[in-house]
């Protein structure tokens, strides 16, 4: 580290422990320090104890108009007259620590949205396979908190009005007449937690797929402070992957002292454990954030069909808001957190990553990556009418493959309009920023973002939209997607899922903001980890919010992987691949020749079905560096694999003045033609009539004898 570096370090970390941030050091736990101090190393806190549990019965769960759950159901009281506003409260601002940094280059950030190339403009989004209407708005809340999950047959819907269960064929709904707190009131009635028939106290509701288990997991928060003495994470994990065979669940404190507060939570899952994360805030009349929390709570006690009402896990605290935990698909050991970094620099700003992982299980801050630019101002709102787009804070996240990928909504460089942010990155330590994007429009606003990554790498993004000049759009629903293979940064033209119906404009109970959000859903189905569902939020007719389903699928094939490049000779390239496909007609290989090369295809005709390998010897330079990638063909697109690398050796250097060695090759099994014997005679001749000379010349002693120089 040089004189300089070791001075701004030494200034950093003098303004985070005297109040201005946190340092990224390893936690084991939640012992805390002051707000203003530097996280403390502590001993995890492990916690074994009986929990409030409830099952839902498989007959409950599919029941149509019938409440969810075994114990009796008390008769709803009157609708309120104001649909209750569900809470969404900000995290501290930023600290501010300009010049303090190294200049560090930043990924390119497609601006337009809209994938560029030499060839032309982007391709259109994908086109829609399945599009059908999912919850609609039943009077009681604002905002629905648009969630939903996709497993091999059913989807499943959780909202703060409604559970909901679907066909995956017709979006045929399976159990009419599910609210949210009739899914809960079996665990609520018989622990006598928070809940009130006429303004539920459930809210913040999340769900996900998990492939690892084959189970639903979903996660609600109950309860506030000052109605309410206690708050929870309840927790329900379905029996099977079909949601209307029953679910099991449970509730674990997240703060029952009076103190705090349980927000806006997140749901994430590992190869052994589910992880929940909320923010925490105290009583004041403006809740002031405290910090957030983290449970890890290891699967193996979840799955088993007969409940257990003892539970283990593990708690961690830490100082960053909104702790996003990625849903990690595959075999992931270890657990990350995406958040923004409560340090800007100037108009610079950083994401932070945290791991939990090992045993006893570990929180570490990996450090911060630096992403582009957008302003920490109060993010604008949106057109027809006046919607409220939220605040940056990071949405969802998730982990494929060893990397991280997580989007949010942001505004543009004048605070005018909002767009939508995506990032993937390596969590390394310091972590690695792969590349990054940007989906906005002239004058079309983009919010509440939501990002899922197929078997091929390939990216899918849906988010909600609006637009006030001619011809205006009122709020609805839209996505978009991009290939492994495309251009870092950008992807493809946003395509329409449902259009907004009318203008929206209802605040509530409070009277004041115009609640959208506060998120969506955007998944892989797991029947063929290709085909992407999203679940967005629009403006139906009558002032009333609705959401849409709607499925779209990139390529149809899955493409392979494994790819491995050996260097034969100086100009001949050995691929093989492991071929994934199961509907594969051909295969192709490309080729480019320096990063910012073009591919051309090398297999003209194509190879055929179920090639695991080529060998390329044609049109290689020495001094090259040459990038592969392999593509599976099905009738109606092609899934290209990660690109691989190789570099030729470099052309031999030429010596000045004369004599040296001749070096003499030929190609492959090719053999020697008389022409080509001919032509090396002629070479040789000089050097032959050389030798003649020197050995004459010695038989006269006129010359020393030498050694040969070749």
């Amino acid at each position: 580290m040089n004189a300089r570096m070791a001075w701004r370090t030494a200034v950093v970390s003098a303004l985070l422990m005297a109040g201005c941030g946190t340092a990224d050091v390893t936690s084991q736990g939640t012992s805390t320090s002051g707000a203003g101090d530097p996280r403390s190393v502590s001993q995890g806190v492990s916690l074994t104890q009986p929990v409030p549990s409830a099952e839902v019965s498989a007959a409950s769960a599919s029941a149509a108009a019938a409440p969810v759950g075994n114990a009796p159901i008390t008769a709803p009281g009157a609708p309120p007259t104001f649909p209750r506003a569900i809470p969404r409260l900000r995290g501290p601002r930023p600290v501010e620590l300009p010049s303090l940094f190294e200049t560090v280059p930043v990924a390119a950030v497609n601006p337009s949205g809209v994938a560029r190339s030499a060839s032309g403009p982007a391709p259109l989004a994908p086109a829609v396979l399945s599009s059908f209407v999912g919850l609609v708005d039943d009077g009681t809340v604002i905002p629905p908190d648009t969630m939903g999950a996709a497993g091999p047959n059913h989807l499943v819907s959780f909202l703060n009005s409604e559970v909901g269960f679907f066909t995956k064929a017709a979006g045929t709904r399976l159990n009419p007449g599910t609210s949210l707190r009739g899914f809960w009131l079996p665990l609520l009635s018989a622990n006598n937690l928070p809940d009130s028939p006429v303004r539920p106290k459930v809210f913040d509701p999340k769900v996900i797929y998990d492939t690892g288990s084959g189970r639903f997991i979903a996660i609600t928060l109950d309860g506030r402070l000052p109605v309410d003495n206690s708050s929870w994470v309840l927790l329900a994990v379905s029996l099977t992957s079909d949601p209307t065979s029953g679910w099991n669940t449970w509730a674990l404190p997240a703060d029952n002292t009076g103190v705090t507060w349980a927000d806006f939570p997140g749901l994430g899952v590992d190869n052994n454990n589910v992880y929940a994360t909320v923010n925490l805030f105290d009583n004041a009349a403006t809740p002031n954030f405290h910090n957030s929390k983290i449970f890890r709570i290891p699967k193996t006690q979840l799955l088993p069909l007969s409940q257990t009402t003892t539970l283990s896990w593990t708690e961690f605290t830490d100082f960053g808001f909104t702790l996003q935990p990625a849903h990690s698909i595959g075999a992931a050991t270890t657990e990350y957190f995406v958040t923004e970094s409560g340090i800007v620099s100037g108009n610079r700003r950083f994401l932070e990553i945290l791991a939990v992982a090992g045993i006893p299980p570990t929180l570490v801050s990996l450090g911060t990556v630096e992403v582009s630019s957008y302003p920490v101002a109060a993010l604008p709102l949106a057109p027809q009418t006046q919607i409220d787009t939220g605040d940056t804070r990071i949405l969802n996240a998730i982990q494929r493959n060893g990397h991280v990928y997580a989007t949010h909504t942001v505004s543009n460089a004048t605070n005018s309009k909002t767009e939508v942010a995506w990032y993937e990155i390596v969590p390394s330590s310091p972590p690695t920023l792969v590349q990054q994007g940007r989906i906005s429009d002239p004058t079309r606003f983009y919010y509440y973002p939501s990002i899922a990554v197929n078997v091929n790498g390939d990216v899918a993004l849906g988010f909600s939209g609006s637009d006030n000049t001619a011809p205006v759009e009122n709020p609805g629903a839209y996505y978009t997607s991009r290939l492994n293979s495309d251009a870092p940064g950008f992807t493809q033209s946003v395509g329409l899922l449902k259009a907004g119906e009318a203008q929206y404009f209802k605040t509530g109970i409070t009277g004041v903001d115009n609640r959208w959000g506060d998120f969506s859903a955007t998944v892989v189905d797991p029947a063929d980890d290709l085909t992407f569902w999203t679940l967005q939020e629009y403006a139906q007719t009558g002032n009333q919010w609705g959401t849409w389903w709607g499925s779209f699928r990139i390529a149809d094939i899955i493409a392979p992987d494994n790819v491995v490049s050996t260097l034969l000779d100086n100009l001949t390239v050995r691929l093989t691949w492991n071929d994934r496909a199961t509907n594969d007609i051909a295969y192709v290989v490309e080729r480019k020749a320096g990063a910012g090369g073009t591919f051309a295809v090398l297999t003209s005709p194509p190879l055929p079905a179920n090639s695991t390998s080529y060998t390329d010897n044609s049109g290689l330079s020495l001094g090259t560096a040459y990038f592969y990638r392999v593509g599976a063909v099905s009738p109606n697109s092609t899934g290209y694999s990660s690109e691989v690398q190789v570099v030729t050796p470099a052309p031999p250097s030429s010596g000045g003045g004369g004599g040296g060695c001749l070096s003499i090759t030929r190609s492959g099994g090719e053999a020697p033609f008389g022409t080509s014997l001919f032509s090396v005679g002629i070479l040789l001749l000089p050097a032959f009539a050389l030798g003649l000379r020197r050995f004459f010349r010695r038989q006269e002693r006129t010359v020393p004898i030498r050694h040969p120089l070749c």
